[in-house]
């Protein structure tokens, strides 16, 4: 894959209370079923996945996705 070529960007939805909310994350790598990692869309921090749930190692910020 080219260093010019475009990051991943894709859906996730916050996992809170209250209305739902959806925020697009880089991904930098993911298998369908068996999680990943990404970049916080809030702190710049890295994301970990397990399945579909992603966890920011350093504000906490979870997410489910993506949503496709």
């Amino acid at each position: 894959m080219s260093s010019d070529a475009p990051k991943p960007i894709l859906k996730f939805k916050i996992i809170q209370d209250g209305p739902d909310e959806f925020v697009d994350m880089e991904v930098k790598d993911f298998q369908f079923k068996k999680g990943g990692t990404g970049i916080c869309p809030k702190c710049g921090g890295e994301t970990k996945a397990v399945g579909h749930d992603w966890t920011c190692e350093s504000c906490g910020l979870k997410l489910n996705g993506p949503i496709f």
